[in-house]
């Protein structure tokens, strides 16, 4: 039973700055034996351990899902929150233009009969209805101007 690697010696001499020889016990028996007898239960050990920590993580990952799912649950929410805003906002802009151009037209609509209004009223003032009218009106104020001027009052 040789399982000495080679070049070990001179490491070892190296290491230590003295010579070294390699030896190998006599008459040693059953050490084999016990080491592949306690081989299975370190095996086991080492599975366990294994086991252990393989289901911790998979706790951690359970719990990391559930997380995940919450948060993905609340941003389609988000999203859909996100949309119906989306949309009224653009409806609202739609209205607000729709009401604009109906305001527009009823301030042209307006300017237009005010318009035809006044040259309506340019034609009456040369006609014979205006002219008995403003005769009437100056009658008025020539009689204003014609009264007698109150006596002034007495303090």
């Amino acid at each position: 039973m040789t399982d000495v690697r080679p070049g070990t010696a001179e490491l070892a001499e190296s290491a230590f700055d003295m010579p070294i020889r390699i030896g190998f016990p006599l008459g040693v028996t059953g050490l084999v034996e016990s080491v592949r007898r306690h081989r299975p239960a370190a095996e086991v050990l080492a599975l366990r351990a294994d086991l252990d920590v393989r289901a911790e993580r998979f706790a951690r990952l359970r719990e990391l899902d559930s997380v995940f799912t919450a948060a993905r649950a609340k941003a389609d929410t988000s999203a859909r929150e996100v949309e119906y805003r989306a949309n009224a906002a653009t409806e609202a802009a739609e209205k607000a233009d729709e009401s604009y151009r109906a305001v527009e037209s009823a301030v042209d609509t307006l300017r237009t009969e005010i318009r035809e209004w006044a040259a309506g009223t340019a034609g009456i003032r040369g006609s014979g209805a205006a002219r008995g009218a403003r005769a009437v009106r100056r009658r008025g104020a020539a009689r204003r101007r014609a009264a007698p001027e109150p006596p002034p009052r007495a303090r």
